[in-house]
């Protein structure tokens, strides 16, 4: 915990620096505290994606990235004083119950980041993922060797950037910093809403009561983090300024979509927020077109380039423009889609074919367990959300447009992936907007609702809890739990600790299989390049390709070779 909370020190005078840059760049005169650090991560995944086209995120970078950093600060000190001058009034001008409440559950982030990664997805690409950028960069082809290295997130980028591996290797924890900071975010507004009694900033308040659910993501850099956080921050941005937005407005919404799409190509929806305000503005904004738009083409730029080196598609997970040689084969891709597409719906691919869109959503919405029960909690805001939308009156206009979206969010997820993780951020605001409205005199029972949300979160990180009742993955069966051990030092960045890696020889390089974690996506924490034995082998037998080195060096990435029939 204490190393932790050290380099979350390091995180926020880091993102602090490069969020006052960035504001500078785009020339707002105010920005919130805690929507500059955002800025700050963003505009240092634009400097690492940059660099990763042509070195690894490693040592040098890192010591540029800080050198850079100290210029910045000396030049903009009097910034950036403000800015944590500001951040420490945030925190000390809450109410005191308030005050209590953030305390503890940063110090409950801080743990939950010391104790073992809950996230499976973590042991199969996040670490691998951070790895080969600190090692590589950006690796032509790299799809190839283990097609779910083709989602390198900006969160991972960022990651990567900032992770210090040069002094400690477990440090894994950017998502629980920014979680801290978007729940100081929300008690802002909900100290504001106290005074006011203005149901919006309840909204947003309400954040804290779903860190039962957010903080198990935390234990690892989970991408969903940074989109909840850029929503969450668009929607407290949009509902105070619907009425009367100003160019600032649409400069913040834009950069935070931005970041939204370059984490995650789930928030897409994000950029219609900005668009949506542009066009309800009465003065003409012409002034901010050329910046924003430099911007959201060099992130266009540097998106197409990461996927094209990557996977060697132009637009990935959009697979019809091949741009490159070593370009994921079809039947890998066309695999890869149809098993992400079933996953969604617990379906074998015969149930698919042969059911109706009918029958996949009454599926869907009965799957068994926190799936079915997130799915059709859904599908009912949906169905009652317009009473809020009929009895709200100056906040109908961004009401009825937040519904829409959501509905939009819905329908394409079930066209491609209904993962209700990739719709959770609308969940969120759906909810939180409907307890707002309904209970905004209700203070007791708000306050009530805040302390039992954070003693929930508390529970499972030192009292051991079967999820079997919650849960049909086996890897998710059981949470992390806190030990005394972890209080100087964290969990290693990986739940299995105890796994051994042996070599297997392809024709062209050797890779490490892990021996003792049976699962046929894992890698864990092995050295590069780590594939499970197991993948390698059915991809050889049942589709014929296996990854072949393009050069002489692992920097040279890797394409899929062809095998002839024996």
């Amino acid at each position: 915990m204490v190393l932790i909370a050290l380099y979350w020190c390091y995180l926020l005078l880091l993102t602090g620096i490069y969020g006052i840059a960035l504001k500078k760049i785009i020339r707002l005169t105010y920005l919130k505290p805690e929507i500059t650090l955002l800025f700050g991560g963003f505009f240092i995944t634009i400097l690492a994606s940059i660099w990763g086209l042509i070195g690894s995120l490693g040592i040098w970078f890192e010591i540029c990235l800080l050198i850079l950093a100290l210029g910045i600060g000396v030049k903009t000190r009097k910034e950036v004083f403000d800015l944590f001058i500001s951040l420490k009034a945030k925190v000390t001008t809450l109410r005191p119950a308030l005050k209590v409440l953030f305390g503890i559950i940063t110090i409950l982030a801080l743990a939950q980041s010391a104790s073992a990664p809950y996230m499976i997805d973590n042991e199969t690409y996040y670490i691998q993922t951070i790895k080969w950028l600190d090692t590589y960069g950006f690796v032509p082809g790299l799809a190839n060797l283990h097609f779910f290295l083709s989602q390198v997130s900006g969160w991972h980028i960022l990651q990567s950037a900032t992770n210090l591996d040069i002094l400690f290797p477990h440090f894994n924890d950017l998502s629980g910093f920014f979680l801290v900071v978007g729940n100081l975010y929300a008690f802002s507004y909900l100290n504001d809403y106290f005074k006011t009694r203005l149901w919006t900033q309840l909204a947003i308040g309400l954040f804290p009561v779903f860190n039962i659910f957010l903080f198990q993501f935390i234990g690892a850099p989970s991408p969903d983090i940074g989109v909840y956080i850029c929503f969450l921050y668009m929607l407290g941005t949009f509902l105070d300024h619907h009425d009367q937005p100003k160019a600032e407005t649409i400069s913040i919404l834009f950069i935070l979509a931005l970041l939204g799409c370059y984490i995650k190509l789930t928030a897409v929806l994000f950029i219609v927020f900005p668009i949506y305000v542009w066009f309800n503005k009465n003065k003409p904004v012409k002034s901010i077109v050329l910046r924003l738009g430099v911007l959201g083409l060099l992130t266009a730029l540097l998106f197409v380039l990461k996927n094209t080196i990557i996977t060697g598609y132009l637009l990935y997970p959009i697979t019809t423009i091949k741009t490159a040689s070593w370009a994921l084969p079809d039947v890998l891709q066309s695999f890869y889609q149809e098993q992400t597409k079933l996953h969604g719906f617990f379906m074998t691919a015969a149930e698919y074919d042969n059911s109706s869109f009918l029958q996949r959503f009454i599926r869907w919405v009965s799957l068994p367990k926190l799936h079915g029960f997130f799915n059709a909690s859904m599908c009912i805001l949906l169905l009652l959300f317009p009473l809020v939308i009929w009895k709200a009156k100056r906040y109908k206009k961004p009401l009825v447009f937040l519904f829409i979206l959501s509905i939009v969010q819905v329908l394409l997820l079930l066209l491609s992936s209904p993962q209700y993780r990739y719709f959770f951020m609308f969940f969120i605001a759906l909810v939180s907007v409907s307890i707002a409205f309904w209970f905004k005199n209700k203070l007791q029972l708000i306050q009530w609702g805040l302390i039992l949300s954070t003693i929930l979160i508390a529970v499972p990180l030192f009292v051991p809890i079967n999820l079997n009742r919650f849960t049909t993955n086996e890897f998710h069966l059981s949470l992390s739990q806190f030990s005394s051990q972890y209080i100087l030092t964290p969990h290693p960045k990986t739940r299995y600790t105890q796994a051994t890696y042996t070599t297997t020889s392809l024709p062209t390089f050797e890779l490490y299989t892990p021996k003792n974690v049976d699962f046929f996506w894992a890698t864990g924490d092995g050295p590069l390049p780590c594939v499970q034995q197991q993948q390698i082998d059915y991809f050889r037998y049942y589709y014929k390709i296996e990854p072949e080195l393009r050069g002489t060096d692992f920097k040279d990435g890797f394409f899929s070779k062809v095998l002839e029939d024996e």
